[in-house]
């Protein structure tokens, strides 16, 4: 299930395909994978694909169609949990994305109820998403990989988690942006904000972070807001010190032209640790356009785990 066996971790690590982190990579890590489930056009799949592959997703069709998710049970999770509890683990730490967005971690409750006392299950909500996820996850198997003790990388897993911000646009006719005009708005209202959104081909500027799912502005011009995104990173290098990001595209790697430029002549300190295509399972939540970037103090980042390979960008 992973390249890393079982006897060398001192807890097992589960998390789902909404990380953004390729299958490769999660073995890589000693992470267990519960994929969820894929449709586009006629073909469906469990979501364990190499987002890296052209032809793969051209012959899946998702570069042709949205995809539609049905995010893994709870009964997959628990088959999960009791994998590593039978090749030895007493500690599993579950890590999803934020309840705002995913059922995942009240599922990962759910399992972990049902799998009884003999292992303990934490259950670790990002508070973030995509890539944002997947740097949580990164970094918690760092620390594992460089014998920090359970108890004090679950503390600096979730002060990591507090602190990532994932700002990105999404299409206009992405779920998410559907999703926020009818919670927001009701009946003509509603109809007519959206129409106005694929009438002038307006979109939304979006920030996830601490669990809360943010509409910061909108416009038309997709340069002002990837220009926002740095102004941002900018503020909070000021505040917090240099940076480490992860920027993020929906199945066209041309979409980040826009966002590389103003990152590129920014004025704070910042590393680039690569670029990651988001899953099948993100796609058509947040649309084929989608452009936007996973960030978080390099403090943070660097603490622990520090001697560890990092393996954070899925594709560059």
């Amino acid at each position: 299930m992973t390249d890393t066996a079982v006897g060398e971790k001192s807890f097992g690590i589960v998390c789902d395909s909404g990380c953004d982190l390729t299958p490769a990579q999660l073995g890589r890590l000693g992470v267990a994978l519960v994929p969820h489930h894929v449709s586009a056009g006629q073909q469906s799949w469990l979501d364990r694909v190499d987002v890296s592959d052209d032809d793969a997703l051209e012959r899946m069709g998702v570069r042709g169609t949205d995809a539609v998710v049905e995010e893994a049970g709870a009964d997959e999770l628990l088959a999960a949990y009791q994998r590593l509890v039978d090749e030895g683990c007493k500690t599993i730490v579950s890590v999803h994305s934020a309840e705002a967005l995913s059922a995942m971690c009240g599922r990962a409750r759910e399992a972990a109820a049902r799998l009884g006392d003999a292992t303990r299950v934490e259950v670790l909500d990002t508070g973030t998403a995509s890539i944002g996820t997947g740097i949580v996850v990164e970094r918690l198997s760092a620390m594992r990989a460089a014998g920090v003790p359970l108890a004090d990388a679950l503390s600096a897993a979730r002060e990591i988690a507090a602190n990532v911000r994932l700002m990105f646009i999404p299409a206009s006719t992405s779920r998410l942006v559907r999703r926020r005009a009818r919670s927001r708005h009701s009946g003509l209202v509603s109809r007519a904000s959206m129409l106005r959104v694929r009438l002038v081909g307006e979109r939304g500027l979006f920030l996830v972070s601490r669990g809360e799912v943010t509409q910061t502005v909108r416009s038309t011009d997709i340069a002002d807001l990837c220009g926002r995104i740095a102004h941002a990173m900018s503020a909070v290098a000021h505040a917090e010190g240099p940076l480490d990001y992860v920027e993020l595209y929906g199945c066209d790697r041309k979409a980040l032209r826009p966002l590389e430029k103003p990152l590129d002549t920014n004025e704070f300190e910042a590393e680039r640790m690569g670029a990651t295509r988001v899953s099948p399972s993100n796609v058509g939540f947040v649309g084929k356009p989608a452009v936007g970037v996973a960030f978080v103090p390099d403090s943070l980042f660097e603490r622990v785990g520090a001697n560890q390979p990092t393996d954070v960008p899925a594709n560059d």
